[in-house]
Order: C-alpha cells, then structure tokens, then sequence
C-alpha cells in the first residue's frame, strides 16, 4: 500500500527527537517492517550514507512515484474537504520534495490551513482561475509543496496556450 510506503519513508528521516508524534510513528514502522521480511530487505537496501560535510548518517531513498501519488491523494482530499468540488482524479500537478524555500509570500495569502497534532500540518491558497498550491508538512520535519494546476492549457477566453509550473 503506498500510504504505509510513504509513513515507513518519512517516520525514519523525520526528527524523531522533537516530535512525539514521529518517533511513534518511527516505532509503529520499525515494528511493521521488523516482521515482514521481504519489506525490512527493501528498506535495508535503499538506505545509504548521507554527509553533512562534518558527519556521515545514514540516508533512505524512495519512489518519487509512489510518494507523489500519495501527495495527490491528500491534495485531492483536502480540495474536497474545504470548497465541496471534486477535482478530476487526472488534475495536473507538481510535487516539489523539501524545497529550500517554502514560498512565504504565498503562504501570507493561504486560505485554508489545519492540522492534526504534531503529525500533519497544511495550508492551501488558491488562484480565481482555480489553480492552488498547498504546503504538506509532516512530523514539522518534512515539507511537500504541491501545485495543481486546472486551468493549465487553456487562457481564459478557452483558447488554448502552453502554460508552466508556477512553483
């Protein structure tokens, strides 16, 4: 299942010391893959060495694919749930994985936020066209920056024109 997929990747690189909610998460995952045998070798092999410059830790890579699937179940959901309109499942959208800015001039025009405990926080704003961006973060370690785009392609008098990533 993609979602355990993305909880398994994000619970061990997130920052267990600061969040209760993450180090619960990373010992529910630990255990999970602890007894599926065929899931702890995966896990084991995407790990790699990671260094800072000064330490070497340990790193974990994973499915772009599978965790922008995952994002784009939320980012749907999340639509749903504040403006009561179901965005087609084909939507266009970006997935940008911890970007080095998080766009706060955006953020001052968010109009939908919310989160629950220290584990997911959101926030969304929106273009009068009907395009938006939400900001995912999990476990305050872990920041997604997802753009949908639904008016890509088309101007607004319908005709078409080639448009780009606004994030």
């Amino acid at each position: 299942m993609d979602e355990e997929y993305v909880r398994n990747a994000f619970a061990p690189i997130s920052n267990v010391s600061a969040s209760t909610d993450a180090l619960q998460a990373w010992k529910k995952t630990h255990r999970s893959i602890k007894r599926r045998p065929s899931m702890y070798a995966d896990f084991v092999k995407r790990m790699l060495p990671v260094s800072d410059g000064k330490d070497n830790l340990l790193g974990l890579t994973f499915s772009q694919a599978r965790t922008e699937k995952v994002m784009r179940k939320i980012v749907l959901g999340l639509h749903y749930h504040h403006t009561g309109v179901r965005l087609p499942n084909d939507v266009e959208m970006t997935v940008h994985f911890q970007p080095t800015t998080m766009l706060d001039d955006f953020l001052k025009h968010r109009r939908y936020a919310g989160y629950y405990g220290d584990t997911f926080s959101y926030a969304g704003a929106f273009a009068a066209e009907g395009d938006s961006v939400w900001w995912l973060s999990f476990y305050k370690s872990i920041l997604l920056i997802v753009g949908v785009w639904t008016t890509q392609g088309k101007d607004t008098q319908g005709s078409e024109k080639h448009g780009g990533s606004a994030v």
